[in-house]
């Protein structure tokens, strides 16, 4: 997985500044917008998520697990199609809902794989496939600039991830296309189903919403060339944040085994542990972008996008905070938490859009700036609920001190790196 991972992230800093400068800021933000949207809509697939659980669990039928993700996929697929017709154009919003769709087709398998211990596997396959989606959509863009066009690598690579999920899962007989709706109607699990999809989907939306509201906002009310300047930026950012998204895809299905095979406290301990050595890591990635965004950040895009340095550098200072969102959600999933994580995203979602109503109108991408850093109140609620929940003895006041001073030191950096710019 961490193979998976540094291919990624080369490919996708690789591809960036073919993209930038061959689109231009104002192309290159409608094909972030439709990237962006296509991670937005497929993250809704509470059918991944929840399976993973009930996967480790065991004991829910086959046709149950096939009806959650049947219905899982109608629903991210009618997303797509309403989403992408109010943002992109007809011919992207078809293409974003077939990748859609065809992400969904791979959630069952993708789930089997996580709770038989094959995490990695799944996700670096997933990494890999979107490596070489970035890879063919720089390819592309030398002679198209569409984005529904330069998206089919996008849904092409959801398409290579069925068949790779097929081939790696355990063998075992699947249930017939239908009887699943009344498997689901009759089971005595339906309430626990109906709590943890509810609960799923109101996080996802909540989260997907702070993901791309900056965009679609600055969008709107200001205009694309100020979308293509923040987006080179949040790209760049989002390029390290990776590391934080694939850690949680794979600390879920971790974690939730622990729980089952070993009690709460080893799985306490494990998730404890992996947080305290994967913060002070992240800080030193984040500082040394800061270091070097003024200067690489141009290079890297093209001179047209050099306005993106100063707000990038204010990006991964928030990225710290952000961080601990992925941390902190797949430890309470894996006990069965999934109402935390709804009600802390969905009072940020209503402070972002708050702050970014307020702000983009009057200082453009800036004002994005300001309603992501709204947006990550979300990651403090978290924080201040595990810091009451867990115990003394599991997690001292000392590492949530010095979690504390990490963030201001990166602050301070980055007020300095503003300022001398």
């Amino acid at each position: 997985m961490a193979a998976s991972q540094v291919v990624l992230a080369a490919v996708g800093l690789v591809s960036l500044p073919i993209l930038t400068r061959q689109l231009g800021p104002q192309a290159y933000g409608q094909f972030s917008l439709f990237v962006t949207l296509l991670g937005v809509v497929t993250y809704q697939d509470v059918a991944r998520q929840l399976l993973i659980r009930e996967e480790t669990v065991r004991d829910s039928s086959e046709r149950e697990l096939d009806g959650l993700a049947r219905l899982s996929l109608a629903f991210i697929t009618v997303l797509a199609l309403g989403v992408g017709w109010i943002a992109l154009s007809p011919a992207a919003a078809l293409v974003l809902a077939l990748g859609s769709a065809l992400h969904g087709l791979a959630s069952r398998d993708f789930s089997a794989l996580s709770a038989a211990g094959r995490a990695g596997f799944a996700n670096a396959a997933r990494n890999l496939a979107w490596a070489g989606a970035f890879a063919a959509s720089a390819a592309l863009c030398f002679v198209q600039t569409q984005a529904w066009v330069l998206g089919c690598a996008f849904a092409a690579a959801n398409a290579a991830l069925i068949v790779t999920y097929r081939r790696a899962a355990p063998q075992r007989p699947r249930p017939s296309s239908s009887g699943w709706w009344s498997a689901l109607r009759t089971s005595p699990r339906r309430a626990r189903y109906r709590a943890a999809a509810v609960d799923l989907l109101g996080f996802g939306l909540a989260s997907s919403a702070i993901a791309c509201l900056d965009r679609v906002m600055l969008d709107e009310w200001v205009g694309g060339e100020a979308l293509g300047v923040y987006s080179g930026a949040a790209d760049v950012a989002l390029r390290l944040h990776v590391v934080s998204s694939a850690l949680s895809a794979a600390l879920f299905p971790l974690l939730a085994r622990e729980l089952v095979e070993r009690g709460y406290d080893s799985a306490a301990q494990r998730f404890v542990g992996i947080v305290s050595r994967a913060a002070p890591l992240y800080f030193i990635a984040l500082a040394v972008g800061m270091f070097l965004a003024p200067q690489a950040l141009p290079w890297l895009l093209g001179e047209s996008f050099r306005a993106s340095s100063p707000l990038l550098v204010a990006l991964l200072a928030l990225l710290y905070v952000h961080a601990f969102g992925f941390f902190i959600t797949p430890w309470q999933r894996a006990r069965g938490d999934f109402c935390t994580q709804r009600r802390a995203y969905v009072l940020a979602v209503c402070l972002m859009v708050l702050v970014g109503a307020f702000a983009i109108p009057r200082w453009g991408a800036w004002g994005a700036v300001a309603a992501f850093a709204a947006a990550r109140t979300a990651e403090l609620q978290l924080i201040a609920i595990e810091a009451v929940r867990l115990p003394r003895a599991l997690l001292p006041r000392w590492k949530l001190a010095t979690a504390g001073a990490l963030f201001l030191v990166l602050a301070a950096l980055g007020a300095w790196r503003l300022a001398e710019a």
